[in-house]
């Protein structure tokens, strides 16, 4: 998979192939509050959206005492749990990668729009770095080939090389038309 022409405006792509946005950066730089903000709005404009974040760290856990805990202890291989606003899926698998998200996202019955990805640094898909402080910046020396833009604040904007796109960390409106004008393809008209 080319993930670097997923994201390209001019390979119109279908829903069956949506194209990846990414969001990358350091722990505390904000990732997660401009992905939400910039998600909120795209799915307000019409978009369906899919996310999927990286936990390098193993941060998550499941709630201890919780059914699905207990299933997924027991050695279960996939445990569902379904609610009336929807599945929550675990899938027990050896060094799962962001190629499997991908195509399972794109195999979903109701496709998707747009997939969005937090973290994935060195991944090559599209990706816009997060740097609202001075050493938030030397995330731009880890990203791989992808980097289209950096959301940073004011303080650390003079510090972004001329041939990478600024955006403004504390406007996620303009970081959404960023990524509408950027990855989006048209979509029905709805973006018009």
């Amino acid at each position: 998979m080319s993930e670097q022409n997923r994201g390209s405006r001019g390979s119109r792509g279908s829903r069956r192939n949506p194209p990846i946005i990414g969001f990358a950066g350091y722990s505390g730089s904000g990732k997660t509050t401009l992905a939400t903000e910039v998600v909120a709005r795209l799915e307000r404009k019409g978009l369906r959206v899919a996310v999927a974040k990286h936990d390098g760290h193993g941060h998550y856990k499941e709630a201890e005492g919780t059914d699905s805990c207990a299933y997924r202890a027991a050695g279960a291989a996939s445990v569902t749990v379904i609610t009336a606003g929807g599945l929550v899926i675990y899938y027990r698998k050896s060094a799962p990668t962001l190629e499997d998200w991908v195509k399972r996202m794109e195999a979903e019955d109701e496709p998707y729009d747009l997939l969005v990805v937090e973290g994935f640094k060195g991944s090559d898909h599209p990706k816009i770095a997060v740097a609202r402080l001075e050493e938030d910046l030397a995330v731009l020396d880890e990203l791989g080939p992808g980097l289209l833009a950096v959301a940073c604040s004011e303080a650390v904007r003079y510090r972004i090389p001329a041939h990478i796109r600024a955006l403004n960390v504390n406007d996620p409106d303009e970081v959404a038309r960023f990524v509408l004008a950027a990855v989006v393809p048209p979509l029905d008209g709805r973006l018009e």
